[in-house]
């Protein structure tokens, strides 16, 4: 008789952040959004690296690093894609004359979509933040780190102003420390002012990556699959956003100098441009 047939690994994020430190900053109701966390309600995606390390995206928006012999994640990013803008007062109650008080803190944005490039240390997730986002996990298999957005074009293209998301802002992670395991996703203000705007207009419910010529050699296809909802409910509908799918070419460093060719999209979910992949 097989002692384990199955593991049973630990999800929940807590809701804190920071132990608490004696001033009460970080106890659970504190109004310090710096040690605020966000409940884990439930772990909707996963992609296997090898085959003792996977990685999983959940509802509260954390982005986690695991190892088959740990039943906690190794390493987490929280609110990997950002946060949503708090309702107005208005939004959030039926009062005539809402108090500011009323509006709660702003939610994280769900990992709604996982993908692994093959036969790499690579990933790539999604949201309904605008943008397809790659990670890279450490030579150590330790922690992960953020390679950046894929697909986005500079600020001053006319596109980019004609499809600007309304809520896109999204986050350009900083190095994670090395004395914690819990990455920040604040922005530092100069990257805030290097943002770039997407092109994927919707909800990625879904994401494919596959390779490109003989072995790779040409490079990957990030295909998106976008709708105007979540795949599971109407929880979410992002406005003027329509149901299709996205095609992003990435070019090998060795066939280009690493930036994507424009992908055209299936459906009518509009085109999108790739960008070079540190792992591709």
């Amino acid at each position: 008789v097989v002692e384990e047939s199955q593991l049973v690994f630990r999800g929940g994020g807590s809701s804190v952040t920071r132990t608490n430190r004696g001033d009460g900053s970080s106890r659970p109701g504190s109004n310090n959004d710096h040690n605020r966390g966000h409940a884990e309600g439930s772990i909707d995606a996963v992609v296997l690296i090898d085959d003792e390390t996977f990685v999983t995206g959940s509802d509260n928006g954390a982005l986690s690093l695991w190892s088959v012999h740990k039943k906690k994640p190794l390493f987490s990013i929280p609110a990997a894609h950002g946060c949503d803008a708090p309702l107005a007062p208005d939004e959030a109650s039926a009062e005539r004359s809402p108090s500011p008080g009323v509006v709660g803190a702003p939610l994280p944005r769900w990992i709604t979509a996982l993908a692994g490039v093959p036969f790499s240390d690579v990933v790539v997730s999604g949201s309904w933040d605008g943008a397809v986002r790659a990670w890279r996990v450490s030579e150590d298999r330790r922690r992960l780190e953020a390679l950046g957005p894929v697909g986005w074009l500079p600020p001053d293209d006319p596109d980019t102003r004609a499809d600007l998301h309304a809520d896109a802002d999204a986050t350009l992670h900083q190095p994670p420390p090395a004395s914690g395991q819990l990455a920040s996703a604040t922005p530092h203000p100069q990257q805030q002012q290097r943002q770039q705007h997407a092109r994927v207009r919707g909800v990625i419910n879904a994401l494919s990556v596959f390779e490109r010529g003989e072995r790779g050699r040409d490079g990957l296809c990030i295909a998106v699959a976008v709708g105007k909802e979540h795949r599971l409910g109407r929880w979410i509908k992002v406005p003027r956003a329509r149901n299709g799918g996205v095609v992003f070419e990435v070019r090998c460093r060795g066939a280009a100098s690493g930036a994507g060719e424009g992908g055209t999209a299936n459906g009518d979910g509009g085109e999108g441009a790739g960008e070079g992949l540190g792992g591709a």
